[in-house]
């Protein structure tokens, strides 16, 4: 639920931050992609769908691999890294054959946490998908693009920003604002957060314990950054809304602020 409204919350803070920067602070050309984004997040549900079952197929991302904690939160039951073997659904046979490859020990310990970062690859696509093909249709506008070129030239940034073999995301910038919108961003270094991350990787025993650290210290972080006041206690929300971390990062505090 968090992460459904995280996927339409984004896009609007950026459009009513964009408001409040003028054109020489790219306000025009931020609000243009904020835009734009609604219209391309619908556009990849079926990508996106497809994407969260081969994750859930996998055990793994298939955007960013080896970096979902909700995939890895589980790992040290050893069973959500391992693929389930299921076949094309042809038959009932195969579907017959499916179920039972999937109601073994192991795979049903592992199911919670793969249904998890599977739901997570669905909505983290979405906003992948959306941010780098808003961001080429604002370009093509401005290159006078119209028609067959315009749609031809989104298609080809789309294409250039996902590793045709592996499905990897090539574009990071969007892979950022796609972990963001799914609290699964890196924790920033020297903080509590990330100290205790490392500390949990050095004694994969406390994976029992704190199966999670990531995801909740940024959810916490963000409801942060929702609450008008306490929000300029924060470092980097009060970093973003004064600029220095950039135009659309100053778009979103201002939009924060706002919708919080």
């Amino acid at each position: 639920a968090t992460t459904a409204l995280m996927t339409v919350g984004r896009p609007t803070e950026k459009l009513l931050g964009s408001l409040a920067l003028g054109p020489k602070q790219g306000g025009d050309i931020i609000r243009q992609q904020a835009i734009k984004e609604y219209g391309y997040t619908v556009a990849a549900l079926g990508d996106a769908w497809t994407a969260g079952k081969d994750a859930f197929l996998r055990g793994d991302s298939i955007l960013s691999p080896h970096n979902t904690e909700l995939f890895q939160g589980g790992q040290s039951l050893r069973t959500t890294q391992q693929p389930l073997p299921w076949r094309p659904v042809n038959s009932i046979t195969d579907l017959a054959y499916n179920a039972w490859a999937s109601a073994n020990y192991r795979n049903i310990v592992g199911l919670p946490t793969r249904s998890l970062g599977a739901v997570d690859e669905f909505f983290k696509t979405l906003r992948y998908r959306a941010y780098v093909q808003s961001e080429a249709a604002v370009r093509a506008n401005q290159a006078g693009l119209r028609g067959e070129d315009f749609r031809r030239y989104v298609q080809e940034q789309m294409g250039k920003a996902i590793d045709p073999a592996t499905g990897q995301a090539l574009d990071a910038k969007a892979l950022q604002e796609a972990q963001v919108a799914t609290f699964q961003q890196e924790l920033l270094k020297g903080t509590a957060g990330a100290t205790l991350q490392q500390v949990r990787a050095r004694h994969p025993v406390l994976t029992f314990v704190l199966p999670f650290v990531k995801t909740p210290l940024n959810v916490l972080r963000y409801s942060v950054k929702m609450t008008p006041v306490f929000n300029l206690l924060q470092k980097e929300f009060r970093d973003n809304i004064r600029g220095i971390n950039g135009a659309e990062a100053q778009a979103h505090a201002y939009g924060q602020m706002t919708l919080g």
